[in-house]
């Protein structure tokens, strides 16, 4: 028998300006959620409001992917000694 879960990857492309001695810098970076349930627009961004106040979401791209174990091999993986 397995066990079966259903992951969702989002990857966030974010860009941030900032202005230091007057001259703006623009930084841009990824940033990768997981999750168990599927993240609505909003659910995305308040999680990068979370990791970066200042940034501004530019794109998302979302996939899920269906992971199978056997429960024999999980417990095994699971099991920790005392």
């Amino acid at each position: 028998m397995k066990i079966t879960k259903t992951i969702n990857t989002t990857i966030v492309s974010t860009v941030v300006l900032e202005v230091e001695d007057g001259h703006p810098e623009m930084r841009a970076k990824d940033i990768l959620l997981y999750s168990c349930d599927p993240l609505s627009n909003d659910k995305i961004a308040k999680e990068v409001r979370k990791i970066d106040p200042k940034a501004v979401i530019l794109s998302v791209e979302q996939h899920a992917n269906k992971y199978a174990v056997d429960i024999e091999e999980f417990v095994q993986i699971a099991h920790v000694e005392q």
